[in-house]
């Protein structure tokens, strides 16, 4: 398990949950650009698509699942981090609770998204290139740098 992945979807996951329990008192549906999508935000987040003030919750359940549960050793757990808090990130931009809370508690609840999000793919980025990074040849892999001089172990391996 990538501890800094794990912390960070933990954190994404209740900024989630807060969110939505904001959003379902101060009832602040989903609004995407603006544009009216059906139903209130108690429904709204029970169906999981999301508020006003928070991502769909099984957006949020998906990232922890691969953050606790996904192979440590592989750059996939952290890709899927890194793609769902990009994802949380614009979709938090795009909603117009956003710019124009209607509340302290929606304010702290957009805070916590933007900041959990921003989180979730930093370790997500950092995580997948950190186990690309053990799987890579010693000749560099994608930075093009130089290879180091090879031992005399893995000189008799080539012959």
């Amino acid at each position: 398990m990538d501890v800094p992945l794990a912390t960070a979807a933990s954190a994404f996951a209740g900024a989630t949950a807060f969110g939505g329990v904001v959003a379902v008192s101060t009832e602040t549906p989903r609004r995407p650009f603006g544009r009216k999508v059906p139903g209130s935000a108690a429904v709204q987040q029970g169906v999981g698509l999301g508020t006003g003030l928070s991502v769909p919750w099984p957006l949020a359940a998906a990232a922890l699942w691969q953050a606790l549960l996904g192979d440590a050793e592989s750059p996939l757990p952290g890709r899927v981090c890194a793609v769902m808090g990009g994802a949380a990130f614009l979709d938090t931009l795009v909603q117009p609770s956003t710019w124009r809370p209607r509340s302290f508690a929606a304010a702290v609840a957009v805070g916590l998204n933007v900041l959990t999000s921003s989180a979730l793919l930093t370790a997500g980025v950092l995580s997948a290139r950190a186990a690309a990074g053990k799987h890579l040849p010693s000749a560099g892999g994608w930075s093009g740098a130089a290879a180091a001089p090879a031992t005399p172990d893995q000189e008799a391996r080539r012959l």
